[in-house]
């Protein structure tokens, strides 16, 4: 074998290198953004639960207030009820009354609804990103294997050219 052989077949070996080595740095670089892209998807699932957290806790807040501040109106009107002499079990007291209660607690019931509905969207979300974060990394791992066979197919090939074929030993 010439020094020009040699040096052929060095050049090959370092041309299939190179190509494993592209291939393995692909690779790397999809599970590396494949993981980034996973974990801000995590973040961003924690943080919707964390609004759902803090949704429920304002719809807890919301449906007291509301139930102080009608108990509290409904005092007064039987205050002013008997401020005037009326009855407090005539029938237009119990109608007042109910009429006010009854509005108060539609107010109420729909306010703390649509927090809570707000609260089903974000715990939805957290869910969704979550497994956004989860498909994520696995279509990362999927194209990192892929890469790293291309790599290694490239390798293979690089070194196959040079293999003499059975037509009278010439190189391709």
């Amino acid at each position: 074998m010439g020094l020009a052989s040699g040096i052929s077949l060095a050049a090959t070996g370092l041309q299939a290198f190179g190509s494993y080595s592209q291939g393995r740095t692909a690779a790397s670089n999809a599970r590396a953004q494949g993981q980034s892209t996973g974990f801000s998807r995590f973040y961003d699932a924690m943080q919707a639960q964390v609004a759902a957290q803090a949704g429920e806790l304002k719809a807890t807040e919301t449906d007291t207030y509301l139930r102080r501040r009608t108990e509290g109106a409904l005092a007064n009107i039987d205050a002013v009820l008997a401020g005037t002499g009326t009855v407090d079990s005539s029938p237009s007291s119990w109608a007042v009354k109910n009429r006010f209660e009854y509005l108060a607690d539609e107010a109420r019931t729909t306010q703390t609804g649509n927090i809570r509905r707000q609260v089903t969207a974000d715990r939805n979300a957290a869910q969704l990103y979550a497994l956004s974060g989860v498909n994520a990394i696995n279509a990362a791992n999927d194209n990192a294997g892929a890469l790293d066979v291309t790599g290694l197919l490239f390798a293979g090939g690089s070194l196959f050219k040079r293999l003499p074929n059975s037509g009278g030993g010439q190189y391709y």
